[in-house]
C-alpha cells in the first residue's frame, strides 16, 4: 500500500486482540478479536472499501457495531451486510445517507486536508442516496452482550452526543470504547437538542462511566489519542459546567458542519449552539 493511500486508510496494531483502523486520519474504528468472533465499532465515513485489512487480521466472523448514527461512524455501514444500532439513532444515521448534498460536503471538506483521497474515492457513488439499503440494521439495547469467545462487549447507554450513542466495555481486559462520548479531540454539539440530548442527560452519562472506575483499565475513544484515562470523562463533565459559566467569553469558529461557538477546557474543545445553553440554563445541569 502506496503512502498516500495509508493516509486515507491505515492499520494500527494495539496488541493481539485490538486493532485501530484508521480512516483520514481523523477517525478511530477498532476491531477486537476473540476466539470464535470479532467485532468492529464503528464503519467510519466509509470512503473506502476497507474489508481487506479485516480480511488480514482476521478470518473470524465480525460483528459490525455503530457508536451512534453521525456520518463519520455510520456511513461506512454500506460495506456489511449486518450492522447494530442503537434504534434512536437509526432514523439519524438513514437521513444522512440520503442527504448527497451533506455528503458531498464532507468529501471537500476532506480533500482539503487529505487531496490525495481524490485519487482513490469514488465520488458519484458515495454521494448518491441510499447506499445503505443493503445493509439489514439490528437494534441494540442496554446490557446487550457480544460474544466473542475469549472476550465479550456490553452496551452501555450514554445519550448525550446524541440520543442513541452507546459504548462498549470488555470486562476481560478493562477496555472501555466511547465513541465521540469521551475522548481528548473536539465534541460537537451544535446540531440542536432534536439530535442532541440536553447537557444535563450528557453529565448523567459521563457520571454512569465515572462510576465504572474500578472496572476501566483503558479508554479507546473515536477521535484523538488513545489509549486515554477514564479521568477524560470527569474532564468533560467539568468542561460542560465551565461552559455554562462562562459562555459569554466564547467565539464562533467554522466547523465541518456549521458554525459553531468553541469552548475550551483543559485537553476538551466542545463546539456548541446557543440552544444548548439555553436550555442548560433554563433546566440546569444536575438531577
Amino acid at each position: 500500500m502506496d503512502k498516500a493511500l495509508l493516509r486515507c486508510k491505515s492499520i494500527e496494531k494495539i496488541n493481539n486482540q485490538l486493532y485501530c483502523l484508521k480512516e483520514i486520519e481523523s477517525v478511530n474504528r477498532y476491531l477486537i478479536v476473540g476466539t470464535s468472533h470479532a467485532l468492529l465499532f464503528d464503519t467510519g465515513y466509509g470512503y473506502l472499501d476497507f474489508k481487506e485489512q479485516i480480511k488480514k487480521i482476521t478470518d473470524l466472523p465480525v460483528y459490525v457495531v455503530n457508536s451512534h448514527g453521525h456520518p463519520d461512524h455510520g456511513l461506512g455501514d454500506y460495506l456489511f451486510k449486518n450492522v447494530y444500532i442503537h434504534v434512536n439513532d437509526y432514523y439519524q444515521l438513514l437521513a444522512f445517507d440520503n442527504d448527497s448534498t451533506t455528503k458531498l460536503h464532507t468529501i471537500k471538506y476532506r480533500y482539503k486536508k487529505l487531496p490525495e483521497l481524490k485519487n482513490y474515492i469514488n465520488e458519484q457513488q458515495y454521494i448518491k442516496p441510499g447506499n445503505l439499503s443493503h445493509t439489514k440494521f439490528h437494534f441494540i439495547k442496554d446490557h446487550d452482550k457480544f460474544d466473542l469467545g475469549n472476550l465479550s462487549l456490553e452496551v452501555i447507554e450514554i445519550p448525550g452526543h446524541t440520543y442513541g450513542s452507546i459504548a462498549l466495555f470488555c470486562p476481560e481486559k478493562g477496555w472501555l470504547f466511547t465513541g465521540d462520548s469521551v475522548c481528548y479531540y473536539n465534541i460537537y454539539y451544535q446540531m440542536g437538542l432534536q439530535l442532541q440530548a440536553p447537557w444535563k442527560v450528557y453529565i448523567r452519562s459521563l457520571n454512569r462511566l465515572l462510576n465504572m472506575n474500578k472496572q476501566v483499565s483503558e479508554l479507546y475513544p473515536a477521535h484523538g489519542q488513545k489509549p486515554i484515562p477514564l479521568s477524560a470523562a470527569k474532564e468533560t463533565k467539568e468542561a460542560i459546567f465551565d461552559l455554562v459559566k462562562n459562555y459569554q467569553d466564547d467565539r464562533m469558529i467554522k466547523t465541518i458542519n456549521k458554525d459553531a461557538y468553541a469552548h475550551y477546557y483543559k485537553h476538551t474543545l466542545i463546539l456548541y449552539s446557543n440552544e444548548m445553553v439555553k436550555e442548560a440554563l433554563h433546566n440546569g445541569l444536575d438531577d
